[in-house]
């Protein structure tokens, strides 16, 4: 990241206010940045310069989906250890051929 904030001074976008401020998450004060009239110019002139490319957005989707799929197969296999514990449950008071069932359905269940 100092790479970018030292080449935008050194093009005249950005300058160092010279302040200092805590971040959220404590440690060392950060560094305060603003635009330079130079910078405010150029914002102005291209606007769409700081909107992200429609790619970002179809990045961000996939990255939402992906990690709606995650929540999803935790929360399956979460369902199936319950379902296997309530079938173990019930093949406890069933004949052997019901109890031989329900080992071969928690064997092929592979939790």
């Amino acid at each position: 990241m100092n790479h970018y904030l030292v080449t935008l001074t050194e093009w005249g976008i950005l300058e160092d206010t010279g302040e200092r401020e805590y971040s959220q998450g404590g440690g060392r004060k950060a560094r305060v940045w603003r635009l330079s009239e130079k910078g405010e110019e150029f914002v102005e002139e291209y606007s769409d310069a700081l909107t992200p490319p429609k790619g970002a957005a179809t990045a961000e989707r996939v990255t939402a989906l992906e990690n709606r799929i995650k929540d999803l197969e935790d929360e399956t296999r979460k369902r199936r250890k319950t379902i296997v514990e309530i079938l173990k449950v019930i093949a406890e008071s069933q004949d052997e051929q019901t109890q031989q069932q329900v080992a071969e359905i928690v064997t092929d269940a592979d939790l």
